[in-house]
């Protein structure tokens, strides 16, 4: 299965690839512009297919490609690391003609799509997603940023890519852990835009989780349409793309009061999806059914469904008054109206302090 999905904003339209064994092909290298003063930035576990791709890139274009290989985690997603790459590319003597290829996740794509749209005002940048969450998300969209003063994605740009290539088969050495928490963020798309594609997430979790090509290539493929069509309508998230921030709000304060044992961002937004959908339930009246659904869905994908007792109410309160939809004493929160239906509302602080104090007296940490 190979799909070629167009993406077209107000800004930019780019090509993304979804399928298995997309990198060994020649249509989407093909597909790209010439490209000259190529420098690929990669993680150490992804340096073979970096590497690979250095030989490809050179063969195709007859030009030196450059590699950077960053041993950096979520926590280097900072300003320090930046500067390391524009360092680079400084002293590679490279000017507004260069692109910059992400060869990794979603941390590594935005710091990248960052750095790419800050150098010279602006260069070119080619996301080669390696994770799933990745692939579902955070490649798509062009949304960039590094983290700041310990909030996350604090600085960032829109700045989108010039193409993007997901392959299934850079998803096989994924760790479990790393595979199955980018599933809240398919679950996310089905709630908020697809009941469709919730339903059919659902029939075929077991096989998502054990990886089979084709569920996984559906899914990929399915999600990176939704997101596009959103993305198309509004790119700079003054509408409706603020409703892909369906359980991030308390995902993100989750990450940030760092939790013990640690929770990655894919379980964090699963567990601030249950959390929207009890409030959807107060608020809209929503059918306990839908959170009832979506908590199978996670604990078949082995995602936590309960709060961490490390992390308190009112630790959280403080953290999401930084987040970047919040008012003076008050939160814009995204809710589900119906099954495929989300909506954004504004709550006040004690409403969201009460229910959160509610998950509290229920706080378990089996995960």
């Amino acid at each position: 299965m190979l799909e070629l999905i167009h993406v077209r904003s107000e800004s930019h339209s780019y090509p993304v690839w979804v399928g298995c064994d997309v990198l060994s092909q020649q249509y989407w290298l093909d597909s790209l512009p010439f490209l000259d003063q190529i420098l690929i930035v990669t993680l150490p576990e992804c340096e073979p297919l970096a590497e690979s791709l250095v030989t490809r890139f050179a063969s195709h274009f007859g030009v030196m490609v450059n590699k950077m290989v960053l041993p950096v985690q979520e926590r280097d997603k900072g300003l320090e690391t930046a500067q390391q790459v524009w360092s680079e590319l400084i002293r590679l003597e490279y000017g507004r003609q260069a692109v910059l290829v992400a060869v990794g996740g979603g941390m590594l794509g935005d710091l990248i799509g960052f750095c790419a749209g800050c150098y010279m005002r602006g260069i070119r940048f080619i996301q080669v997603p390696t994770t799933l969450l990745a692939q579902v998300d955070a490649s798509v969209g062009g949304k960039t940023a590094v983290n700041f003063s310990g909030y996350k994605n604090m600085l960032g740009l829109f700045y989108p890519p010039t193409a993007v290539i997901a392959d299934i088969h850079a998803l096989k050495s994924l760790p479990e852990h790393d595979f199955v928490s980018a599933i809240p963020e398919l679950i996310k798309y089905g709630l908020a835009f697809d009941a469709a594609f919730f339903t059919w997430l659902e029939e075929n979790i077991t096989g998502l989780v054990a990886r089979d090509e084709t569920i996984l290539s559906k899914a990929v493929s399915w999600s990176v349409k939704v997101k596009a069509e959103v993305v198309e309508q509004d790119e700079k998230e003054s509408g409706c793309r603020m409703l892909l921030n369906l359980g991030h709000t308390l995902g993100h304060a989750l990450e940030r009061c760092q939790a013990h044992p640690p929770i990655s961002h894919g379980q964090a937004v699963g567990l601030g999806l249950l959390f929207s959908l009890q409030l959807s339930e107060k608020h809209f009246g929503l059918s306990p059914a839908v959170r009832q659904r979506v908590t199978a869905m996670l604990q078949l994908s082995n995602n936590p469904t309960s709060m961490p007792a490390s992390i308190s109410s009112a630790a959280i309160l403080a953290t999401i008054r930084m987040d970047k939809k919040h008012l003076p004493d008050k939160y814009r929160w995204i809710l589900v109206e119906c099954l495929g239906k989300a909506c954004v509302v504004t709550l006040e602080q004690d409403v969201i302090g009460y229910y959160l104090k509610e998950w509290d007296q229920h706080a378990q940490v089996e995960y």
